[in-house]
């Protein structure tokens, strides 16, 4: 049994998803690029036995409490997977959040935590980012709590061939 690639999830709920959702389909149309949810990353891209990943993230999730999340500046960059995106803003809970995530998976080395939430994927010159920031019409900040966390095998960098394997409701703090 090899080990496989997973990551962890935080979508936001109710309007907040439905508003950025919205956001990330009319991008995707005007773009021609993939439809995904919103979602800011807790842990990105860690390796793991499909036989123990379900259970490290029902105890993760068991460990966790929700926080809160204030996405706050609209940003580019040339990176596929965060061509427009939203800040967010790094806090304690935040930090801890992901912390004891990487703990709980044992992942000891990355990048720094960065969160953010994507709202179009894509290789875009930098006028087409220019002209989709421009084109946002979002009110910011937009803050949500972080209640709802999802584990998804992500065996490739297709956005397309990602599956959830499970969905947790944090307890409220």
């Amino acid at each position: 049994m090899n080990k496989e690639y997973f990551t962890l999830w935080i979508l936001p709920t109710g309007k907040v998803f439905d508003l950025l959702q919205g956001k990330i389909i009319s991008l995707a149309a005007r773009y021609r690029t993939d439809i995904f949810e919103p979602h800011v990353t807790l842990l990105g891209g860690f390796w793991e036995f499909e036989s123990d990943v379900i259970a490290r993230a029902t105890a993760l999730a068991q460990s966790l409490r929700s926080y809160p999340l204030t996405l706050n500046q609209i940003g580019s960059s040339e990176l596929f997977f965060k061509a427009i995106f939203l800040s967010c803003d790094l806090t304690k809970e935040s930090i801890a959040a992901h912390i004891r995530a990487r703990t709980v998976f044992g992942v000891h080395s990355g990048s720094p935590y960065a969160p953010h939430l994507s709202l179009l994927y894509g290789k875009l010159s930098e006028a087409e980012r220019r002209a989709a920031e421009n084109d946002l019409d979002l009110s910011l900040p937009i803050s949500f709590e972080a209640v709802d966390l999802r584990l998804y095998r992500t065996p490739n960098d297709d956005p397309r061939q990602k599956k959830e394997l499970a969905k947790f409701t944090l307890a409220h703090a």
